[in-house]
């Protein structure tokens, strides 16, 4: 078996690549529909955030 040392993706990655982009969904349309501030989507969007209990 061949290990290799990837970073693991990170949820904001996950929304961006597999749900923003595809549907054409903006931070603000994400925060809107989530209930939360545009910063905070911000910010799980670029990895400063991680997901907690009341954001999931």
């Amino acid at each position: 078996m061949i290990l290799t040392k990837r970073q693991p993706v990170s949820v904001g990655e996950m929304i961006t690549e597999e749900f923003m982009v595809p549907l054409g969904i903006t931070q603000g349309q994400l925060a809107a529909a989530m209930g939360v501030s545009r910063k905070t989507a911000n910010e799980l969007c670029t990895g400063k955030r991680s997901i907690t209990v009341d954001t999931a």
